[in-house]
C-alpha cells in the first residue's frame, strides 16, 4: 500500500478511481475523533465549497443557455426571411396571372372588363349602410336599369 510523508508522519492510502489526488483528515489533523468533525466551521467551509462548485455549474449552464438562445433566435429569423422571400414570390406570380387573365378579358369584350372593374371599386367603396346617389350617365345605373352597358 503506498505511503505519503505529511508533517514527518507517514500515512498510508488507497488509490480509488482517477482524476486528482485527495487526502482526507479530520479538521484536527491527525486527531481524528468524531468530535473535531462536529464543529460549525467546518461545515461551513464545506457548504461554501459545494456552493461555489454549484454557482461555477449554474454560470457555464447559463452561458449555454444563451448560446443555445442566439442560434435558436438566429435560425428562427432565417427561417421567416425565407418564408416571407418565398410568399412575396408566390404573390407576385398571382399578381402577374391576374393581370394577364385582366389583359385577356379586356381584348375580348372592353365593355365588360370596364363594367366588371367599376363593379369591384364599388364593392370595396360601398357597404349595407351607404347610399349611392349615381349620375344619369352611370354605368351601373345603366346595368341596373336596362340589364346592359348599353355600349354595343
Amino acid at each position: 500500500m503506498p505511503t505519503a510523508t505529511i508533517d514527518g508522519i507517514d500515512t498510508r492510502y488507497d488509490v480509488l478511481g482517477s482524476g486528482p489526488p485527495l487526502l482526507m483528515y479530520a479538521p484536527g489533523g491527525f486527531n481524528a475523533v468524531v468530535e473535531t468533525w462536529s464543529t460549525q466551521s467546518v461545515y461551513a467551509r464545506m457548504r461554501a465549497e459545494r456552493e461555489r462548485i454549484a454557482r461555477q455549474y449554474r454560470a457555464e449552464g447559463e452561458e449555454q443557455a444563451l448560446g443555445i438562445r442566439a442560434d435558436a433566435d438566429r435560425q428562427k429569423e432565417e427561417i421567416l426571411s425565407v418564408a416571407y422571400k418565398q410568399a412575396e414570390n408566390i404573390k407576385g406570380q398571382g399578381d402577374a396571372e391576374s393581370t394577364r387573365i385582366y389583359g385577356q378579358a379586356y381584348s375580348k369584350n372592353p365593355s365588360f372588363y370596364k363594367l366588371l372593374r367599376t363593379l369591384e371599386s364599388y364593392k370595396k367603396v360601398l357597404d349595407d349602410k351607404t347610399t349611392a346617389i349615381l349620375s344619369s350617365d352611370s354605368e351601373l345605373l345603366k346595368v341596373l336599369m336596362k340589364g346592359d352597358t348599353g355600349a354595343k
